[in-house]
C-alpha cells in the first residue's frame, strides 16, 4: 500500500507488479495524480518517501500508473481471477483518508458488494460497495476475502439529486476495466479528455531530487541495498553525505552510487570502501568488471565520520569527488544510454547484517546539453576567431575539437568561458609550443593574468593538427583536459557567476592569421529556469 501526495492533495494506491529490475508499478486514480509528471510516494510502514513517475493516465476510466524504483522484496497485490463479482460478497477498502484535514495512517473499512455493472457513457465496469469511503481513499484497492483486488476505489455519492444526504454508496473501477486498459497505461499511452493539458512524463521534463536525511539497512539477502533518486537519467550531478556506520575493525562497509541501471544485471557502480579505496565497476548480465580502482585519500573511515560524495556524469565522462576534492575521473565508454540513479550500499554483500547506514543532504539534478554539438570555422586576422554559444552557465562542462590543416607557424586554440561581453573572461588555451595555460583575460588583452600553465606532450602539434579540449567547472574550480590528459584544477574565483561560453582560435597577437575548423562543440549545464 502507498500514500500518493501531490501539490494538489493526497490519495492512495498499491503495488500491482514488481519487475525483474525491482521497479514497482503502482495503480491509482487519474484524479489523484492529475496535472503531475512526478509524485511523492510514501510506502506503508516506511518513513522515507520515494519519487514516483507518472507513466500513463486515463481520465475516461479514472486510472493511472505510477512507477518507483527499486526493491525486489516488495510484494504485489494480485487481481481477482474472475472479474465479475457477485452482490453480497464481502470486501474491504484500504487507503489513506483525510479526516478533517488530518492525514491518518492506513485505514481499513469493511462492507459488501452492493452491485456490479457498467457505466453506459464511459463503458467502465464498476463495483458498488457500502464500505465507508472518504477523501484520500481514492486510488486504493477494494479486495475480497482472499486478498485479491476486485477494483480500485474511485468515488462515492454523498447526496441525492434533491440534496438529501446519502451514506455508504461508493464505487470502485472493476478489475475487468483495469486489466483492459493496463497495457496502454504501462506503455505510456494516455487518454486525457477532461484535462488535455496533462501530458505524463514529457520528453522535456527536468529531473531533480532532494532529501534531508534517510538510511539504508544491510540485509543478508544477496541484493545491493539502494535508495532511488531519479528513475531514468543519463547526465547528472549527485551530492550526498554518508555517515560511516561502524569501525572497519569489526566489519567492512561501502557506499556510493549505482547509475544507468537498465535492469538488475546491467548498470554502473561508483563507490568507496572501508579500506579507503574507490571503485568503478560495470555490471553486464550479472557479471562484475572492475574498470578502475585506487585510493580515495580524502575519505574518512572512522566510525561516525561523515563523507560527502559527489558524482558528475556527462555522456562518456564521470568525475568522483570525496569531501569536495576531485578523486578521479572515469571513462564510461560503452555504458548504457540511461537508467535509474540510486544511492547504494552493501554493494558486494559484505556489510554487517541488520546494521544501517545513514545519509543526508541529498541533491541530485539533471545536466542538460544546452548547445551543440556544433561545427564551424574560426578565422583570425586582426581579432580573435570566436564562436559563442549565447548560453550562460556557472556549473557545467564544455568540450570541442579544433583542427588546423594549413601550414601555420604560430597558432593557439582555446575554450573561453565566463565571458562578460569580452570585458572580463577566462580562457583555457594551448599553442604550437606544446604549452597550455588558463588565463583571466580582459578586453584590451594588455592585462591578462595567467592563473596556471605549463608544457604538455599531450598537445598535438603535428599537421594536420587536431586537439580535443575540455573544461569541467563548478563554482570556483575548473578542471581542464587536452586530448584526455589533465594537469589538474585551477582556481577561477576571479571571474564568478554564470556567463557565456565560446570556442576560440588565434588568442595572442603573435599568432599568424589563419582559419581553423571546430567540431563537436557542446555545452552542458543546468537550465536557466
Amino acid at each position: 500500500m502507498v500514500n500518493i501526495r501531490t501539490s494538489n492533495g493526497s490519495g492512495s494506491g498499491w503495488i500491482y507488479k514488481v519487475d525483474s529490475s525491482g521497479r514497482a508499478w503502482i495503480l491509482t486514480n487519474e484524479h489523484v495524480v492529475r496535472g503531475s509528471v512526478s509524485v511523492d510516494v510514501h510506502l506503508f510502514g516506511q518513513q522515507l518517501k520515494r519519487t514516483g513517475t507518472v507513466i500513463g493516465v486515463n481520465d475516461v476510466h479514472d486510472l493511472a500508473v505510477v512507477r518507483i524504483c527499486c526493491n525486489r522484496n516488495w510484494q504485489a497485490l494480485e487481481f481477482i481471477t474472475d472479474t465479475e463479482v457477485n452482490a453480497g460478497a464481502e470486501v474491504v477498502a484500504l487507503g489513506f483518508p483525510y479526516r478533517e484535514g488530518v492525514l491518518t495512517s492506513l485505514s481499513v473499512s469493511r462492507g459488501i458488494v452492493s452491485s456490479f455493472g457498467q457505466n453506459p457513457v464511459t463503458r467502465t465496469w464498476v463495483v458498488q460497495t457500502d464500505a465507508a469511503l472518504n477523501p484520500g481513499n481514492s486510488g486504493g484497492p477494494l479486495i475480497d476475502r482472499t486478498g485479491e483486488v476486485v477494483g480500485i476505489v474511485s468515488f462515492s455519492i454523498d447526496e441525492a439529486i434533491d440534496g438529501s444526504p446519502i451514506q455508504n454508496i461508493g464505487f470502485a473501477i472493476s478489475t475487468r476495466t483495469v486489466l483492459d486498459e493496463l497495457q496502454d497505461l504501462e506503455a505510456g499511452r494516455s487518454t486525457v479528455t477532461i484535462a488535455p493539458t496533462v501530458t505524463p512524463v514529457p520528453e522535456t521534463e527536468y529531473k531533480w531530487f532532494s532529501l534531508e536525511e534517510g538510511q539504508m539497512v544491510f540485509e543478508d539477502d544477496g541484493f545491493i541495498e539502494t535508495f532511488e533518486l531519479i528513475d531514468d537519467i543519463r547526465n547528472f550531478s549527485a551530492l550526498v553525505e554518508f555517515e560511516v556506520p561502524y569501525p572497519s575493525q569489526i566489519g567492512t562497509w561501502e557506499f556510493g552510487f549505482i547509475f544507468r541501471v537498465e535492469s538488475a544485471g546491467k548498470f554502473g557502480a561508483v563507490y568507496v570502501q572501508a579500506n579507503g579505496a574507490f571503485v568503478h565497476s560495470t555490471v553486464r548480465n550479472g557479471e562484475w568488471n572492475t574498470v578502475k580502482r585506487g585510493t580515495a585519500h580524502e575519505l574518512r573511515t572512522f566510525a561516525g565520520a561523515k563523507n560527502t560524495l559527489g558524482l558528475f556524469v556527462i555522456e562518456n565522462r564521470a568525475w568522483l569527488f570525496v569531501n569536495n576534492v576531485l578523486i578521479t575521473d572515469f571513462d564510461l565508454s560503452g555504458s548504457h544510454q540511461s537508467g535509474v540513479l540510486s544511492l547504494a550500499t552493501d554493494i558486494t554483500g559484505t556489510g554487517i547484517s541488520s546494521r544501517h547506514i545513514k545519509f543526508s543532504n541529498i541533491v541530485a539534478f539533471e545536466i542538460l546539453q544546452l548547445r551543440g554539438p556544433k561545427a564551424g570555422e574560426l578565422t583570425t586576422s586582426e581579432y580573435i576567431g570566436t564562436a559563442e554559444t549565447n548560453v550562460d552557465i556557472g556549473y557545467g562542462y564544455i568540450d570541442a575539437t579544433i583542427e588546423l590543416s594549413s601550414n601555420v607557424a604560430n597558432w593557439s586554440m582555446a575554450i573561453g568561458f565566463r565571458q562578460n561581453d569580452w570585458n572580463d573572461f577566462l580562457i583555457f588555451h594551448i599553442s604550437e609550443l606544446s604549452r597550455w595555460g588558463v588565463q583571466h583575460a580582459t578586453r584590451s588583452g594588455d592585462d591578462w593574468q595567467e592563473l596556471d600553465g605549463g608544457r604538455s606532450n599531450a598537445i598535438d602539434v603535428t599537421r594536420p593538427i587536431s586537439n580535443h579540449l575540455e573544461v569541467f567547472f563548478a563554482g570556483s574550480i575548473a578542471y581542464i583536459y587536452v586530448n584526455g590528459w589533465s594537469p589538474g584544477y585551477v582556481d577561477i574565483s576571479s571571474v564568478p557567476g554564470s556567463r557565456d561560453v565560446a570556442v576560440m582560435f588565434g588568442i595572442f597577437k603573435e599568432d599568424d592569421p589563419a582559419t581553423a575548423r571546430f567540431k563537436d562543440f557542446s555545452v552542458w549545464g543546468i537550465p536557466d529556469f
